[in-house]
């Protein structure tokens, strides 16, 4: 059930590597040699490489996210440099040697990427997955066709772009990447419920309760990941109450109450623009709108109602403290105290 929101055979070794390289003899004569290089692209085709080509020439920076994500990347290259090519601070998109340079870092992130798995006693040695390895790859494919200065001819990119995909694919199977991912765990209607129940059946408070489930139905209605909605000593953009915009709905009532206005619930817009990676960026903010449920059987996971008996709780409604004085005087506008526009919405100890 969705929430009630509005919400890419090996050929023999390539000449361009020099025969003492230590990645020349990788894989040579290896019988697994259908490496996944792009979409409808395998090594047994003898087009693969013009196919490769022709994808990445299609990468353009018309979407913010993927403007974005060119802009991310060009700032930790320049952060790289810094570290570990201290010689081309100051010119890391400049045309001349670029290729070079974007080389090193692809080769830095990979080797710099690995990880130890303990297995029984021993240990294992992780790198990154190819997957990650091949959007890095795009990353620096917008990059140089992008940033770089003076920009590419076309046939000049072409090449710079061929470069980056045979590397991407050495690294391959240098390093024996692979696709695979963990098993995914759903998290659907069921799920959800059970871990709402659970935060209100052994509750540390009544305000933790409305917090934690707060923070489900946020992660739920908008799939962001709570990293970048919470605040920590160490990362201070976080949502704050005034990113939340409550508007209370009233429908005519019923029986007892016809004639009057009854408040049915709250319509919630969400702006969200802490994105870990992206919260220095201009533009990043995506708004999300919640509305009431509206069966009964839904109540536990309606998102406004939850936000709004959390900021009632804490104080932050002028002239309010509970869900029933507010149901009882029908207010047009909810209004929240200045200082608790400026309060995050998730609170710990260590805030």
């Amino acid at each position: 059930m969705q929430p009630e929101a509005e919400s890419i055979p090996v050929a023999e070794q390539d000449p361009r590597f020099d025969a003492d390289d230590d990645r020349a003899s990788v894989n040579q004569g290896d019988e697994e040699d259908d490496y996944e290089l792009g979409e409808g692209v395998h090594a047994d085709d003898p087009d693969w490489a013009e196919k490769l080509l022709q994808e990445a020439m299609l990468v353009t920076p018309e979407a913010a996210t993927t403007s974005n994500r060119v802009l991310v990347t060009m700032l930790d290259v320049v952060e790289w440099a810094k570290v570990e090519s201290k010689h081309d601070v100051g010119k890391e998109m400049a045309k001349e040697g670029i290729y070079t340079r974007m080389r090193a870092y692809m080769t830095y992130r990979v080797d710099n990427g690995r990880k130890v798995q303990p297995v029984g006693e021993a240990e294992k040695i992780v790198h990154m997955n190819w997957n990650t390895l091949t959007q890095l790859r795009w990353d620096l494919v917008g990059l140089v066709t992008h940033k770089a200065a003076p920009a590419f001819t076309t046939e000049a990119r072409r090449e710079v772009i061929e470069e980056l995909c045979v590397l991407s694919n050495h690294l391959k199977m240098k390093y024996g990447l692979h696709s695979q991912t963990s098993r995914a765990i759903p998290l659907g209607r069921p799920e959800l419920l059970l871990m709402i129940k659970s935060c209100y059946d052994y509750p540390a408070s009544w305000e933790v309760a409305l917090q934690e489930t707060t923070l489900f139905l946020m992660f739920w209605y908008t799939s962001v990941r709570p990293g970048s909605l919470l605040p920590t000593k160490t990362y201070k953009h976080h949502l704050t109450w005034k990113d939340i915009e409550v508007k209370p709905i009233y429908l005519n009532g019923v029986g007892a109450d016809k004639g009057h206005l009854v408040l049915y619930g709250f319509s919630v817009n969400i702006t969200i623009d802490t994105f870990k990676g992206y919260q220095y960026l201009q533009g990043m903010n995506l708004v999300y709108q919640a509305r009431p449920v509206t069966q009964a059987k839904n109540i536990l996971i309606d998102l406004d109602n939850t936000a709004m008996a959390l900021a009632l709780r804490r104080g932050l409604v002028e002239g309010y403290r509970n869900m029933e004085s507010l149901r009882l005087d029908r207010p047009r506008i909810i209004r929240r105290t200045a200082d608790g526009l400026k309060a995050p919405v998730f609170v710990a100890k260590m805030y």
